[in-house]
């Protein structure tokens, strides 16, 4: 079974799965950091409220960790689907 034009079979799909995975845990540890610094610097200007900054990042996290589920679920799912 091929992937795609190139021929790639289900392993480069899955390495390649792999990698969109891990960048995808980088984004979502920056995105925590930036809101953690919104956060602390609105508790340094007296905020009393979350700022909309840090729920907007929390939201775009939120989203990458969905994603980041989303594509080890499948790889989990094809692995399961494999014959030893």
């Amino acid at each position: 079974m091929t992937d795609g034009p190139g021929g790639a079979g289900r392993g480069d799909a899955s390495a390649g799965t792999e990698a969109i995975v891990a960048q995808l845990r980088e984004v979502s540890e920056r995105l925590g950091d930036m809101a953690l610094d919104v956060l602390k610097e609105a508790h340094r200007a007296g905020a009393t409220t979350r700022p909309d900054a840090e729920r907007t990042l929390t939201t775009a996290r939120r989203a990458v960790e969905k994603a980041i589920g989303l594509l080890t679920r499948r790889d989990r799912e094809d692995a399961a689907d494999q014959p030893d």
